[in-house]
């Protein structure tokens, strides 16, 4: 599989994961008492359906892809872990504003993590002297 390929799918990915994220969120928020169990039963959900997506179309990589390519794997399980712990800081310090805004920029926060994990991934998986 080409890089390129490689990079268009994890962007595509990416895009339903949150994109179902935010809807399953916003649907689970009026309907749930907690505020954070709502956020993480839209995570979890939200990943199925991008899994689910992903077996239907071919999009992105199969979950032991995570395993296959070294440091892949704990990179996705502190994004997630800083995705929920920016939610809930922000939840906690701005009460006023609204809870999907909250989302939006844990999303924005994690997400710029994950492209730094993984643009140090490659580099250090790269033969010396190519950048």
């Amino acid at each position: 599989m080409s890089e390129q390929r490689q990079r268009t799918d994890w962007l595509v990915m990416a895009g339903v994961t949150v994109l179902a994220d935010l809807l399953l969120f916003m649907v689970l928020d009026t309907s749930m008492q907690g505020l954070v169990v709502s956020r993480l039963m839209s995570l979890v959900l939200a990943y199925g359906i991008a899994q689910a997506i992903r077996l239907l179309t071919g999009f992105g990589k199969p979950p032991r892809a995570f395993v296959e390519r070294p440091g892949l794997w704990p990179l996705v399980v502190i994004t997630v872990v800083l995705n929920t712990g920016l939610f809930v800081v922000l939840s906690e310090r701005a009460p006023i504003v609204q809870p999907v805004v909250h989302l939006v920029l844990s999303w924005l926060g994690s997400l710029a993590f994950l492209a730094f994990g993984l643009k140090r991934i490659r580099r250090f998986q790269r033969p010396d002297g190519q950048n």
